[in-house]
C-alpha cells in the first residue's frame, strides 16, 4: 500500500509524495523483509524492538551465527502475525473457527523457532578489565606510531 501525503517545498508549492517504502508486512515471510519496510510505522518499530531484544537475549548481535539472526527474523514476524491474528479473534469471534487453525499452526512454529534459538538468556562475552586496558594501550600506541611518521 502506498502512501500518498502533500508537501510543501522551498518554494512553498504542494506536490504529491508517494511513500514506496512498504506500510505492512508482505503476505509471506522474505528474509531481509524490515529492509524494505517504512521504519516510521509502529509495525517496523515493533518488530526491530523485538529482534533487537531477542539478539540481546542469545548474546549479542555480534555473536550470532547468520542462521540465528535469520531464524529470529522469522519468530519476529510470526510473533507479529500471531499478535494480529489474536487481535481477530478477540475483536470478531464468531470468525474464530476459520481463524484458530491458523493461530495454533503459527504458534507452533513460533514454540518450535524459539527451543531451537534457546529459551535461556545467553551472556554476552565481555572482555575482562586487564584484557581491555590492554587492548586500549595497544591502540593508544599504535596510533602514536603513526603520527611519528
Amino acid at each position: 500500500m502506498k502512501q500518498t501525503t502533500k508537501t510543501k517545498n522551498k518554494n512553498r508549492k504542494v506536490r504529491d509524495y508517494v511513500n514506496t517504502r512498504k506500510m505492512n508486512l508482505p503476505e509471506k515471510y522474505k528474509p531481509g523483509y524490515l529492509t524494505d519496510m517504512d521504519r516510521r510505522t509502529e509495525i517496523y518499530q515493533s518488530i526491530k524492538k523485538t529482534l533487537n531484544e531477542c539478539c540481546d537475549d542469545l548474546g549479542g548481535r555480534e555473536s550470532l551465527s547468520t542462521i540465528q539472526l535469520t531464524l529470529i527474523e522469522r519468530f519476529c514476524f510470526l510473533s507479529f502475525v500471531v499478535r494480529n491474528i489474536e487481535y481477530a479473534i478477540l475483536t470478531r469471534p464468531k470468525e474464530i473457527d476459520a481463524l484458530l487453525p491458523k493461530y495454533l499452526s503459527v504458534s507452533n512454529v513460533i514454540r518450535q523457532l524459539s527451543i531451537t534459538l534457546g529459551l535461556q538468556r545467553q551472556a554476552r562475552k565481555v572482555l575482562s578489565l586487564e584484557s581491555y586496558v590492554k587492548k586500549s594501550k595497544s591502540k593508544k600506541n599504535k596510533k602514536g606510531r603513526k603520527n611519528e611518521r
